[in-house]
């Protein structure tokens, strides 16, 4: 709801009609299964029990609040240009996770954890929330915001664009820069500096 029709959600435990944010979120109490690595439950991490009501959520423009996290949709193209403003010394702290419940991968993960998440959207993400095919789900916690977005700009600047969005079908396509210092260095043929455009 916030993402598609623009509104401020807040979920409380008795909001929720899935289990697994209920137990990820900490909005309940729920005894550890032996077989599990302490501090999960079900395979997942979790949050301490009870120190959250709930969950807010919010257009990341319209919200009238400074969020924990910021969680994305990217399409795969949009997915690639974002890890590539990824500061460098930032890269490990990356982390991706394929597998359902992506609901809690997406929050709980980098809350915890701190770092980037990269969450494969689960058949309830699809079905219920809408997520569109070919979308992933990115949450980036709001202490690196700043540094991913300065990186956004500097790539738009340097660029013209922040992401690669023109297809080029075509087997003597325009080479970038770094082709061509590449393929010199390898004594082979190459195109012309600045002929590539995006």
């Amino acid at each position: 709801m916030s993402r598609r029709d623009k509104k401020t959600v807040a979920m409380l435990k008795e909001d929720n009609w899935c289990p697994a944010p209920i137990t990820a979120y900490g909005l309940d109490d729920r005894p550890e299964r032996p077989d599990m690595v302490p501090g999960q439950a079900m395979g997942y991490y979790t949050l301490e029990p009870h120190k959250y009501i709930g969950i807010l959520t919010a257009p990341l423009s319209t919200a009238t609040y400074v969020p924990d996290l910021v969680l994305m949709y990217p399409t795969t193209n949009q997915l690639r240009s974002l890890m590539m403003a990824v500061p460098k010394e930032e890269v490990e702290t990356l982390h991706t996770h394929y597998f359902a419940p992506s609901c809690t991968y997406a929050i709980v993960n980098p809350m915890l954890s701190g770092e980037y998440w990269i969450v494969l959207p689960d058949p309830g993400e699809t079905a219920r929330a809408l997520a569109d095919d070919g979308e992933m789900m990115i949450t980036i916690p709001a202490n690196k915001m700043d540094a991913l977005m300065n990186r956004v700009k500097e790539m738009r600047e340097r660029m013209g664009r922040f992401g690669l969005e023109s297809r080029l079908m075509l087997h003597d396509f325009p080479q970038p820069d770094h082709y061509i210092r590449a393929f010199e260095m390898w004594g082979m043929d190459h195109g012309e500096y600045g002929e590539y455009k995006i």
